[in-house]
């Protein structure tokens, strides 16, 4: 049987050979980037998930093509700033590592369009964040985030962010220019405890998740969100759906258990067809 040095370095001896844009170097054990990665400039796509990683080398960005890097399962405790020095990186993925921060330099990756860092240590997010202008999706779930930046608002065009499982008590006010936002998740934040009527901002919103909270009203331009497809809000202290309730036309699927609710019944007889409730 061959051994896991064996394995990725036939991998790479291939991949060299080929002039490859991807490789796949997954669960073969290594506890650091080989030199021999070095001389496969022509690679786009790199998976490195599920080794024991601890760190990044300086040469990184000699890899100039890369597009897409995948560095979870991994023990990374930090990216280190030549990460900002990949000019094509387009989807870089961190999930289920032990970072507590992420560089200013991530800031510099211009083309960049889907970040996941979901299940670190991340306490907060760098400013720098904000200048990632093309961000579409963004997936920092179960961390220990306790702020957002001001600057939050900046990333126009993101369509999906998953904050689920942090200590947010509150978003910037500039969160709410996040017009073409449309999956947005909050869930699991007992702080988080007052939804505002600046909800209503996110006019392109099709599925919002707001389970496990503490939150007790629903502001009423919730009623507007005339593209929301899907509302989670099981485990909270609603006690009334907001007037005009029954406009959400395209709502199809709603979790409302476990909350106190007294107007359900009455409101679900104004829709003309009512979603499916769990």
């Amino acid at each position: 049987m061959q051994s896991n040095d064996g394995i990725w370095l036939t991998a790479i001896h291939k991949a060299a050979a080929d002039r490859a844009v991807s490789l796949n170097l997954s669960s073969v054990g290594l506890a650091a980037l080989p030199e021999e990665l070095r001389q496969l400039t022509s690679l786009e796509y790199v998976h490195l998930t599920d080794n024991r990683l601890t760190t990044l080398p300086d040469w990184l960005p000699e890899l100039e093509n890369l597009k897409e890097l995948f560095l979870s399962d991994n023990q990374l405790a930090e990216l280190p700033p030549v990460i900002g020095q990949l000019p094509n990186l387009e989807r870089l993925v961190v999930t289920h590592n032990q970072l507590r921060a992420l560089p200013e330099e991530i800031g510099n990756l211009k083309k960049l369009y889907w970040l996941s860092a979901r299940n670190n240590q991340l306490r907060s997010l760098p400013d720098s964040i904000c200048q990632l202008s093309g961000l579409r999706i963004l997936m920092v779930s179960f961390n220990y985030l306790t702020r957002l930046p001001d600057c939050f608002g900046r990333l126009a065009n993101l369509r999906e962010l998953d904050l689920t499982g942090n200590r947010l008590p509150s978003l910037p006010e500039s969160f709410w220019e996040l017009e073409k936002l449309e999956s947005l998740s909050l869930a699991l934040m007992p702080s988080f405890s007052i939804l505002p009527e600046s909800l209503g901002r996110l006019a392109n919103l099709r599925k919002l998740f707001l389970s496990g909270n503490g939150i007790s009203s629903l502001p009423a331009s919730l009623s507007g969100l005339s593209h929301l497809e899907w509302l989670f809000m099981g485990n909270n202290h609603v006690s009334y759906l907001p007037d005009g309730f029954e406009k959400l036309k395209k709502l199809e699927r709603m979790d409302i258990s476990n909350n106190p609710v007294q107007n359900l019944e009455a409101t679900l007889e104004k829709m003309k067809a009512p979603p499916v409730i769990s």
